[in-house]
């Protein structure tokens, strides 16, 4: 939610678990990635945002594996 765009660079069976990264796919694509939601909040304009935790060891490119985003790009599997 700080505006930050990161690059999650891995290999494909890590990254896709719907199996949407298939040949010729046009880039970028949206992909589902587990995560663990460590934490809630509201800033001072409403935005509802969480601190999650990315499954499976992925990271960006700095090796974070940790970040602040909007609730609204989260989805939830029972």
């Amino acid at each position: 939610m700080d505006g930050t765009v990161v690059s999650l660079i891995d290999k494909v069976p890590v990254l896709d678990c719907d199996g949407r990264l298939a040949p010729g796919i046009d880039l970028p694509a949206e992909l589902e990635i587990p995560c663990d939601v460590l934490d809630w909040s509201v800033d001072q304009a409403g935005r509802r945002s969480a601190i999650i935790r990315l499954h499976s060891n992925v990271e960006d490119r700095n090796g974070r594996t940790v970040f602040n985003v909007e609730a609204s790009t989260l989805t939830s599997r029972a």
